[in-house]
């Protein structure tokens, strides 16, 4: 309705928003084609009206939709222009969620050392936000990142890192899943017993 309306009366400025919410409840409700139609058209409209922030949250909404579609070298392209357009905005929540993502989808790729880049850059941004649910999801995907290259020390340093905030914070993060990182981690690592423990504590 919201989006009729903007058309009906010539407000694009509308039309981009309204597309685009329209689109995350396509996203949704499973409607994954008709969602991308909607973020696409929505994109469009934004970069003939000049709308950059409303470009760097379409794009991000893109990478979004083509990463959980498995299209992963897509998904990269659309979080490299959603950062590269944040930082030419200077829009320094757009680059922190642009970075995270990007950290998400090369870890994904196996492309582990830019991960760590891209991760560690989220980091240094969340302490200017003070958003300690990033915080602990990036020190949590380093940690994970780190236990796949058999950096066992330097994943343990990371995952408890994230567990005490988690902790102090009382963030809205799964300390259990943390817990079966860290339980993994030891297992590889060969502490059965502290693997355990881990478990336990889960």
């Amino acid at each position: 309705r919201h989006l009729q309306m903007a058309v009906d009366r010539g407000d694009r400025q509308g039309e981009v928003l309204s597309r685009g919410n329209y689109g995350m409840v396509l996203t949704d409700a499973g409607r994954a084609a008709e969602a991308r139609d909607h973020f696409e058209q929505a994109l469009e409209t934004a970069r003939e009206i000049g709308d950059r922030v409303g470009e760097v949250h379409l794009l991000g909404n893109l990478g979004n939709h083509a990463y959980a579609q498995g299209r992963l070298e897509a998904a990269r392209t659309l979080f490299s222009q959603a950062l590269a357009l944040s930082r030419e905005t200077r829009s320094p929540m757009g680059e922190e969620i642009a970075t995270g993502n990007l950290g998400n989808v090369c870890y994904a790729l196996g492309y582990y050392a830019e991960a760590l880049e891209h991760y560690g850059r989220t980091l240094a941004l969340t302490r200017d936000s003070g958003d300690r649910y990033i915080e602990i999801v990036c020190l949590s995907a380093q940690g994970e990142v780190n236990l796949w290259l058999g950096a066992y020390d330097r994943s343990r340093e990371r995952l408890e890192a994230a567990h005490a905030i988690a902790l102090e914070a009382s963030a809205p993060f799964p300390l259990a899943e943390l817990l079966n990182h860290s339980a993994m981690l030891e297992e590889f690592a060969g502490r059965a017993e502290a693997a355990q423990s881990r478990i336990d504590e889960a």
